[in-house]
């Protein structure tokens, strides 16, 4: 026995070990399944995170300590010191210069603004963490630890709404999922015929699809 579909290009037929022939008709095929495919142009807000600094006077100093996991996924961490006198682009300046001989912390990149702050980002999905060591009258005003990359939030209500062919399907995420491999993770589990993962794009991380 064998099977034939009068339009393979909707419908294809398989043989299953019938013993006898049939003729089934198959209508109203409203869409063909295709693989689809669809990267966003930017990074997600909050991949980039920016610390207020004010340039360090007297005989204070400022430290930073980067730490980021390897290919291998073990932790690397780098502390940085910034000496006094340091404006905005200078201590920018020195952190990158200081990052550079670190090959696990190469991909994170400070840069200063015109507004006396320092922004932190990278182009890895492993993501990574900023500690700012407290001086005593100036250095980043804004202690803490800064995440960034796929740690980051992409919803500043944790609702999302994923559109793929005209279809919308509206996503929550749970708490601690707010972040690109939990939306990556919500995605698939939908189970829409698509994959999503996280992609480094050298500029940013954003989700592909």
């Amino acid at each position: 026995m064998t099977a034939t579909s009068t339009d393979s290009a909707v419908v294809t037929a398989t043989a299953a070990g019938a013993s006898s022939g049939a003729t089934y008709s198959i209508t109203n095929v409203t869409s063909i399944a295709r693989a689809a495919s669809e990267t966003s142009l930017n990074g997600y807000a909050g991949w980039r995170y920016s610390a207020a600094y004010t340039p360090i006077t007297g005989s204070d100093s400022q430290t930073l300590t980067f730490t980021s996991n390897d290919s291998s996924g073990n932790a690397q961490t780098k502390t940085v010191t910034l000496a006094a006198g340091l404006d905005v682009a200078g201590a920018a300046t020195a952190i990158n210069s200081a990052l550079a001989g670190s090959p696990a912390l190469t991909g994170i990149t400070a840069a200063a603004d015109g507004t006396g702050k320092i922004s932190f980002s990278s182009n890895s999905t492993s993501g990574f963490t900023v500690a700012f060591g407290d001086v005593p009258t100036a250095g980043f005003a804004d202690h803490g630890t800064v995440q960034t990359a796929a740690a980051a939030p992409v919803s500043s209500t944790g609702t999302l709404e994923l559109n793929l062919g005209g279809t919308k399907t509206t996503i929550v995420l749970a708490a601690g999922k707010n972040n690109l491999a939990g939306l990556s993770d919500a995605i698939n589990a939908l189970n829409l015929g698509v994959t999503a993962s996280v992609l480094a794009t050298g500029t940013g991380t954003c989700p592909t699809i």
